[in-house]
Order: C-alpha cells, then structure tokens, then sequence
C-alpha cells in the first residue's frame, strides 16, 4: 500500500493523484490518499490493506489460523516486574 498523506496541504502538493497512482501501479501496490489532520481515509486505508490480505490469502488457499484472532476489547497486558523488583 502505497499512501499519500497530508491531502488537507493541497496548496503545497508536490506528487499530483495521478503520479501517485501510476506509481503505486507499476509497482502493483494499492494507492489511497489521506488526511490524519482531518481524519481523512486513514481507518480505510487499514481496512483496505485487511481486505487484500485476506482476499489473498483466500485465492492462496490458506485457511484461517486459529490463533490469527486479536481481541479487540481486550486491556492491556500485565508487565512483569523486571529482577524481582
């Protein structure tokens, strides 16, 4: 995934949409654009890179691993106390 940030600084732009998207192709990479500033594309763009990943682990044939699940919810983990500190 190749991702072009920074789309709420158009005035300043120095690779246009198009370049961008060339380029990403000819190197068989997806292309998006995004704002963090304005929150703009950037969830897509994770949700877009987990769709590939799983079309392309589907077209490979490869079964889902029962430990790929993540809990979402879940808190974080306990640290352990370093040295019996």
């Amino acid at each position: 995934m190749l991702v072009g940030n920074k789309t709420d600084l158009s005035q300043e732009r120095e690779v246009t949409f198009q370049e961008g998207k060339e380029f990403a192709d000819s190197q068989k990479l997806l292309f998006m654009e995004t704002s963090a500033k304005l929150n703009h594309q950037v969830s897509e763009v994770f949700n877009t890179v987990a769709q590939e990943l799983l079309q392309r682990g589907d077209e490979e044939g490869q079964a889902p691993r029962g430990d790929a699940a993540v809990a979402l919810n879940k808190g974080p983990a306990r640290q352990a106390k370093c040295c019996a500190h």
